[in-house]
């Protein structure tokens, strides 16, 4: 982060997320302090595994962004199998990988007012993982930098 962008992010944290050789859909909607829904244009997945897997990885899927299909009306797995690859269809969002005891990393930040509601996680194990995930969404913002110059005028805190 810089000066010149402000944010406003909450977290969420999961744990023991995944089932062997079963993918698994969760819907997460994005919820303030509060328990308000809101939009978000940033997003931050982070995930390790927590047992001794190295065949994981979490798909993460975008809602409230104007896009075709879906991961579950397509049937995605975030692990397809080779013979499946030809056929395949993506999805508006991003992959996390998820190695044992390595950080797995994906972003997102939307462009032009663009902005989500929440994601959907598709999550595929080849072995027993279960998988921590940390998920950062909120906002980013401009900040206007005249308050950082001139604390006689303006108040930085605020």
């Amino acid at each position: 982060m810089d000066l010149i962008t402000g944010q406003r992010v909450f977290c969420l944290g999961l744990s023991g997320v995944g089932t062997a050789d079963v993918t698994t859909t969760t819907d997460i909607p994005f919820r303030d302090s509060g328990g308000n829904d809101i939009k978000c244009n940033y997003l931050s997945v982070k995930s390790t595994s927590i047992t001794a897997s190295l065949n994981a990885m979490v798909l993460v899927e975008l809602s409230g962004v104007s896009h075709e299909g879906n991961a579950v009306l397509n049937s995605l797995s975030a692990l397809p199998d080779d013979k499946d690859v030809p056929n395949a269809s993506g999805v508006c969002g991003f992959a996390v990988p998820c190695g044992y005891l390595t950080l797995g990393e994906g972003e997102w930040h939307g462009s032009n007012g663009q902005v989500a509601t929440g994601i959907r996680l598709v999550t595929t194990s080849s072995h027993t993982a279960k998988l921590n995930l940390s998920i950062t969404y909120g906002n980013l913002f401009p900040l206007n930098t005249l308050r950082t110059t001139d604390p006689l005028i303006y108040d930085a805190g605020v």
